[in-house]
C-alpha cells in the first residue's frame, strides 16, 4: 500500500520522478537507492525542531531521548534512529559518543549513551529492544532549555496516545489518522512515504540524505568502539 500511496502522491503533484519504495528504510530514484529517515516526517519530530529552531525555547542545555521496542527491532537500528532525531532537532551535530551497552543471552539488548553536541548541547539516550514481539514502539524525547522542558510527548504520557480506542471480546483495538491524503498507513508508514516523495521532488534533500546516512555510518561505529572500550570516543564534527 505504501507504494500505492508514494504514486498517488507524485501524480497529484506532478512529480516527474519515479520512485520505487523497499519497504520504511529505502526508496529508488533512478536507479539509485536513497536511505529513508521517516523521523524526521512525523509531526511532532518537525514541531519539536520548529520550536527549538525559532528562538522560542531558548539555548538548548541538554537533549533526554528514551525508546523501547519490541524485541524483533535490532537496538543498533534504534540507536541510528535516536542518533538522528537528536541531530535533527538541535541542528548539532554529534561530536563525541559514551557507550554502554548491555547483552543478554549474546544479544545486545539496552544501551545507555553520552553524545556530545557540537553546539555544547549534551544527550543522553536510554535504549533497549526488550518489549515482546509484536508491541508497539515507546519513545519519549525532552529538550530543557534556557526557558524551560520541551517534549514531543504529553507531560503525563508514558505510552504514545491513540485518537480512538475499541475494547470488545475478541481483543483490544486502537486507531490514530495521522495523514488524511495517506489514509490506511500507521504513523511509521505514512511518515516513510512523506520522506520518500520528499526526495522525489528535490535533488538536493538527496544529496542531504547521503551524506546524512554516511555521518549516521561514522556515528554508529563510534558507538560500538566506546561500547567495547568503555571509553569516549570523538567524531569530528568537520565530517558532516
Amino acid at each position: 500500500m505504501m507504494q500505492e500511496k508514494l504514486d498517488l502522491l507524485l501524480e497529484k503533484y506532478d512529480v516527474p520522478a519515479g520512485a520505487e519504495m523497499s519497504g520504511t528504510d529505502e526508496v529508488i530514484i533512478g536507479g539509485r537507492a536513497y536511505p529513508l529517515l521517516p523521523h524526521r516526517f512525523e509531526r511532532r519530530i518537525t514541531e519539536l525542531k520548529k520550536m527549538l529552531g525559532d528562538g522560542t525555547t531558548g539555548r538548548i542545555s541538554a537533549v533526554r531521548c528514551g525508546h523501547v521496542s519490541p524485541c524483533t527491532v535490532p537496538l543498533y537500528g534504534l540507536i541510528r534512529r535516536e542518533f538522528d532525531i537528536a541531530r535533527f532537532i538541535t541542528g548539532q551535530e554529534i561530536v563525541g559518543v559514551t557507550a554502554f551497552v548491555r547483552a543478554e543471552n549474546g544479544e545486545d539488548r539496552a544501551a545507555t549513551l553520552i553524545a556530545e553536541m557540537s553546539g555544547g548541547a549534551v544527550c543522553s539516550m536510554e535504549i533497549a529492544d526488550t518489549l515482546p514481539a509484536g508491541e508497539g514502539h515507546i519513545d519519549k524525547h525532552e529538550v530543557i532549555t534556557g526557558r524551560g522542558l520541551v517534549c514531543d510527548r504529553v507531560v503525563d504520557s508514558q505510552i504514545p496516545a491513540q485518537s480512538v480506542y475499541l475494547y470488545g471480546e475478541s481483543g483490544d483495538e486502537a486507531y490514530t489518522d495521522v495523514d488524511y491524503e495517506l489514509y490506511g498507513l500507521d504513523q511509521d508508514e505514512a511518515a516513510a512515504v512523506r520522506c520518500a516523495f520528499a526526495l522525489a521532488k528535490d535533488e538536493g534533500l538527496r544529496a542531504e540524505a547521503l551524506s546524512n546516512a554516511e555521518r549516521l555510518d561514522k556515528l554508529m561505529a563510534a558507538v560500538k568502539r566506546s561500547a567495547e572500550s568503555r571509553e569516549r570516543v570523538s567524531v569530528g564534527s568537520d565530517e558532516v
